[in-house]
């Protein structure tokens, strides 16, 4: 059950092409023949890739070396662009620093201030208890108070019935009183 070479082709080859010139003109051409040293062999393969490379290296060294009048303005303007973006940039660092200090400083600032507003929330609460406290003082004042005007307005009603209830002296005269003899 062995193949022939030929039975694994399906396809029949292309037409091979001719040179112009009729019947007689010579054997086909034939593009990538190995062993039979036809046109396109590897050597004039390599000599056609060589001219390629070396004319592309020619032409990029010829628009190296010959600087045109637009380029050097080019140039020119490239550079004094560059000085100027440094120059912005300097400026732009400087007052990106400038930036920072203030914020720093205003953060600062922020924490004092919030330090400040914690001491006087005590201070504040300090001053509302004192205030409690003082009107609890003063209501106990003004009640006692109180208690002493009723304390006293009692004592007095009472003096006044004891005096009431004593019996008048009698009236003697105030000669005779004062001349009795002291010992």
């Amino acid at each position: 059950m062995t193949r022939s070479h030929k039975a694994y082709r399906t396809k029949p080859l292309p037409p091979t092409p001719r040179r112009r010139g009729g019947a007689n003109a010579g054997p086909p051409l034939r593009f990538g023949a190995g062993a039979g040293g036809g046109v396109w062999s590897a050597c004039p393969k390599a000599l056609i890739v060589i001219a390629v490379a070396t004319l592309g290296l020619w032409g990029c060294a010829q628009g190296k070396s010959k600087p045109t009048a637009n380029s050097e303005e080019r140039i020119k303007a490239l550079e004094a662009r560059c000085a100027h973006l440094e120059s912005e940039n300097h400026t732009v660092a400087t007052a990106r620093d400038k930036a920072q200090k203030l914020l720093i400083e205003a953060d600062r600032e922020r924490l004092r201030l919030l330090q400040e507003v914690e001491t006087l929330k005590a201070i504040a609460q300090e001053r509302d208890d004192l205030k409690l406290l003082v009107a609890s003082r003063t209501a106990e004042r003004d009640a006692a108070q109180t208690h002493f005007e009723e304390l006293r307005k009692g004592i007095r009603s009472v003096l006044g019935r004891v005096e009431a209830s004593l019996p008048r002296p009698l009236d003697l005269p105030a000669a005779a009183v004062s001349r009795t003899p002291r010992k």
